[in-house]
C-alpha cells in the first residue's frame, strides 16, 4: 500500500466517525483506525471477487466451505 491510499484511508476513516478525529490523537489510534478502516477495504473487494465468480461460474465459490463450517460447527 503506498502512503497516498494510507493517508486516504485514515481521513475516510476519520472523517466518517464524528469524533474520531479528536480520538485518533495518539499514534496507537491512528493505528488501530488505519487497520480497521484497511480490514473494511479487503472485506468489501473480498466481496466484489466472490460476487464476479458467482456471476461468471454461476455458482458460490464458498459453497463447499460453508459446508465444511456447518460441520464444524455441529462437532463442536
Amino acid at each position: 500500500m503506498n502512503s497516498i491510499y494510507d493517508d486516504k484511508v485514515l481521513q475516510d476513516a476519520m472523517s466518517n466517525f464524528g469524533r474520531a478525529e479528536q480520538l485518533c490523537n495518539s499514534e496507537e489510534m491512528k493505528l488501530l483506525c488505519h487497520g480497521l478502516a484497511s480490514l473494511a477495504f479487503s472485506i468489501n473487494e473480498l466481496g466484489k471477487h466472490v460476487q464476479f465468480i458467482e456471476e461468471k461460474v454461476g455458482v458460490s465459490p464458498l459453497r463447499g466451505f460453508e459446508g465444511l463450517l456447518g460441520t464444524q460447527a455441529a462437532r463442536e
